[in-house]
């Protein structure tokens, strides 16, 4: 399981970083308001974005925006 919990209100508007585990390579991008995350095949992850909490599968997904 990974977790994911940037501090929206601190730093930076704009990054991306990646880091290859030995489930497959973890993907965390932020512009502005949106955060986007890969999460490898078989695994899970539990990310913090904005004062919520999402507890997701493998894939990739969107947060922030529009919610």
């Amino acid at each position: 399981k990974i977790k994911i919990a940037p501090d929206p209100y601190y730093g930076f508007e704009k990054f991306s970083r990646s880091l290859v585990s030995e489930a497959g390579e973890i993907k965390v991008a932020r512009n502005c308001d949106t955060l986007t995350v890969t999460v490898p095949a078989n695994t899970t992850a539990i990310v913090e974005w904005k004062e919520k909490t999402y507890e997701i599968g493998s894939g990739d997904y969107v947060f922030g925006g529009n919610e």
